[in-house]
């Protein structure tokens, strides 16, 4: 039986899971859960229908996520600032290559945490506005089901629900369940 995941549609190029929200290990990659399009199927009958978390625990859920999301943005400003003797040494002898090999790590996660930082500052500013306007909330779904280890979103195979399977083992006992 098909399984149909339900996704907040705040706009026309904006949906949000609406089931696995609750179920990642990290509550900063919960912005990995938003989207911009689906394909829209007609599903027809005989799909198992999970029940959507309301539009207040959603914006608490993506709200608590951007705070853990700043949290880390902290950590990694503290690791750049905190350079041990040997950078100071590589650095007045200029060795680029010794010192860029040592950062590229921290600057790659920097540049990652600042994109999920402004698509939270997008997200939740709409989500804001939907709550102070009142306006209905809208649900369209999506099947998800799985075939050798992969997880296929409207029989697309999902890059986001891959790599939160392959990486995360609490969204992957919720997938697993959902699915079994």
């Amino acid at each position: 039986m098909d399984v149909l995941i339900p996704f907040l549609k705040l706009d026309e190029k904006t949906l949000i899971d609406a089931y696995f929200l609750n179920k990642v290990s990290f509550p900063y990659t919960r912005i990995l859960l938003v989207r911009s399009s689906l394909k829209n199927m007609n599903y027809g009958e005989g799909h198992k229908i999970l029940s959507p978390l309301s539009l207040s625990e959603i914006y608490e859920l993506l709200k608590e996520g951007y705070s853990d999301l700043q949290k880390k943005i902290e950590e990694v400003k503290n690791k750049k600032t905190n350079l041990d003797s040997l950078d100071i040494i590589f650095s007045t002898l200029y060795n680029p290559g010794y010192y860029f090999k040592k950062r590229e790590g921290g600057l790659t996660v920097a540049v990652l945490f600042n994109i999920y930082k402004s698509a939270y500052n997008l997200v939740l500013s709409k989500l804001e506005r939907l709550r102070e306007t009142g306006a209905n909330t809208v649900f369209t779904y999506a099947k998800v089901n799985i075939a050798n280890s992969q997880i296929f979103l409207d029989d697309n195979k999902d890059e986001v629900y891959n790599y939160l399977f392959s990486h995360d083992s609490s969204f992957r006992n919720a997938m697993l369940n959902v699915l079994s």
